[in-house]
């Protein structure tokens, strides 16, 4: 090594020896506190669900989900109630509604995404009778 490469080693060294420890210390204080899983479960749960209506009209059941058509007994006014029982295996799941017993997205009813175990309410239109509720993972 010549005098000249030694010196410039010497500085490249000594300059590492000072922004390593100082880039160390700056990645750990970069780094984000890490949210408490107490606070997601809450705000997941929180959702504001619309009231539950009264009369049962048709209960469909599945081990891991079960539906049920429900009706208000003033207003006449219906809605679809989905209790997860069981995680899904897909974390982000479309809920549709069909008429027909085609398995085609297209033209359905979208209730709503199905993200976690837990009850989802969704109104319905007068003019929708569902016979197939579809469940779709994009």
């Amino acid at each position: 090594m010549t005098p000249s490469i030694r010196k410039r080693h010497l500085y490249i060294w000594m300059a590492l020896a000072v922004l390593l420890p100082v880039g160390y210390v700056a990645a750990i204080l970069a780094v984000p506190p890490e949210a408490p899983a107490a606070n997601v479960v809450e705000t997941i749960r929180s959702q504001d669900l619309p009231p539950q209506y009264a009369r049962v009209l048709q209960v469909a059941e599945h081990p891991r989900l079960k539906m049920q058509l429900r009706q208000d007994t003033a207003s006449q006014q219906r809605q679809v109630e989905l209790i997860l029982k069981q995680p899904l295996r897909r974390p982000s799941t479309w809920a549709y509604l069909s008429e027909g017993d085609s398995t085609r997205i297209a033209g359905k009813q979208l209730l709503g995404l199905l993200t976690n175990q837990g009850v989802y309410r969704y109104a319905l239109p007068d003019s929708l009778h569902p016979r197939l509720l579809l469940l779709y993972d994009g």
